[in-house]
């Protein structure tokens, strides 16, 4: 039986030139997408923040009109990531409104993982 060689890009090491294609196109992407699921995630994370752990999904849709849809682990990781914006005050509850800073550091957390996903 003949053995099958791959050929191509799979067997040539990544260069030097194709991380810095990666991280323009990352940078490029990070600055120009936006959803409006980042707010709504990262927006009702801070329910989490507020002590609402149990009573989340509820609370959300109930006191703010967020329905949430996403499984818990995704507002856990933003909750976490959004601890700096609750201690300075730059957001104190949840909302699906932002200013251009917010919304930067909102969408830096999806951008961080998946550079590192793609490294």
């Amino acid at each position: 039986m003949k053995k099958m060689r791959l050929s191509g890009v799979a067997e040539k090491p990544l260069t030097v030139f194709d991380y810095v294609i990666f991280l323009i196109i990352a940078i490029l992407c990070f600055i120009t997408f936006q959803q409006g699921d980042i707010l709504q995630a990262a927006g009702s994370s801070y329910a989490f923040l507020q002590g609402h752990i149990l009573d989340f999904y509820d609370y959300t849709a109930n006191e703010y009109s967020m329905w949430n849809t996403y499984m818990p682990s995704t507002y856990i990781m933003f909750a976490i990531w959004n601890i700096p914006m609750k201690l300075f005050g730059v957001v104190t509850e949840p909302g699906l409104e932002a200013g251009t800073w917010v919304l930067m550091w909102y969408k830096l957390l999806p951008s961080i993982l998946y550079v590192v996903s793609g490294v």
